[in-house]
């Protein structure tokens, strides 16, 4: 039987006092899966698939992410970072847990998984902290132009300097989020582009815990972000011999159905990784582990772990 636990370090910044969970399996773990959530969610929505993973033998941590779940400040923290210093303080506090479950389970292979604004801070990790971890698997990233994402960083400092850094942008929600939903007209809800799986669906839209529009300083730091894990010298830090395994739906809006995925994957590779792996699932949208066939790609990540040799049987 899998136990859950929930627990609590401090913050990169000194401020923050970060909630995270621990699902344990029955029996001595053979490795350990760190989780980084995305954008607009919390931690408790990957319970189903942190279950499977732990009864397959891992120890399964994550953390609710600066401005989500149970890491926020105030209400008026909801979705924000610090100007000029909260996208980094993103990858040390994965850095924070990764170095508290090594402390818990000495001497086991760790794996880290990120999804959506999640893998762009696991992204970022790896120049940071390059070969912390044996194999990363990210799930619905995505690759915009460096233009987009030039001209995304002007916008979001407009409108910061117009609204404030805790200031709330519906032009910039509308840049970011406002297309995503266009191919699955008619849609039932504004995130139908998350998965197929209605109840999950609408799980997230009546969870107060999720959805909302961050702030302009969020923005920034996420714009600024997206430049950083495209820098050709960023790159070049990462680990040459760390498996990565990029996981998305063939309809994921975030990945440009698929276009975007595999232009991020090319840049890995071009930086001189040598084991890169894309999987697109056909009729998938953003959350695949939340999917239709979500059994299938729990069963995918895990049969991908052990054919790299990462963890033992």
């Amino acid at each position: 039987m899998v136990s859950v636990n929930e627990r609590t370090f401090l913050s990169s910044d000194g401020k923050r006092t970060v909630a995270y969970r621990v699902w344990e399996p029955c029996e001595t773990p053979k490795a350990v899966l760190q989780i980084v959530h995305g954008m607009g969610e919390h931690i408790e929505r990957y319970d189903g698939f942190a279950r499977f993973m732990a009864e397959n033998g891992y120890s399964v941590w994550g953390h609710d992410q600066t401005g989500h779940g149970n890491t926020m400040l105030t209400p008026d923290d909801y979705q924000h970072l610090e100007p000029g210093t909260g996208w980094r303080g993103l990858s040390e506090d994965v850095q924070t847990l990764h170095k508290l479950s090594e402390a818990t389970h000495p001497g086991l292979p760790s794996v880290l998984l990120g999804h959506s604004m999640g893998s762009f801070v696991a992204r970022a990790y790896l120049t940071r902290y390059s070969g912390e971890f044996r194999a990363v698997i990210l799930s619905g990233t995505g690759q915009n132009p460096a233009l987009m994402t030039k001209l995304g960083v002007l916008l979001a400092q407009i409108e910061m300097n117009k609204l404030g850094d805790h200031g709330r942008s519906k032009l910039l929600n509308s840049m970011c989020f406002g297309k995503y939903n266009k191919a699955f007209k008619p849609a039932r809800t504004d995130f139908d582009w998350l998965t197929r799986d209605e109840k999950i669906v609408d799980a997230y839209v009546s969870d107060p815990k999720c959805g909302g529009i961050a702030t302009t300083g969020f923005f920034f730091e996420l714009m600024r972000g997206l430049q950083f894990i495209s820098d050709p010298s960023n790159l070049e830090k990462m680990s040459k011999v760390t498996p990565v395994l990029f996981i998305s739906g063939a309809r994921d809006p975030v990945g440009g159905n698929g276009k975007g995925v595999n232009r991020a994957a090319e840049l890995f590779r071009k930086a001189g990784v040598r084991d890169v792996t894309v999987k697109l699932w056909e009729d998938g949208r953003h959350e695949m582990l939340n999917e239709l066939n979500r059994n299938e790609v729990y069963a995918y990540i895990a049969d991908w772990l052990g054919s790299k040799a990462v963890i033992k049987a």
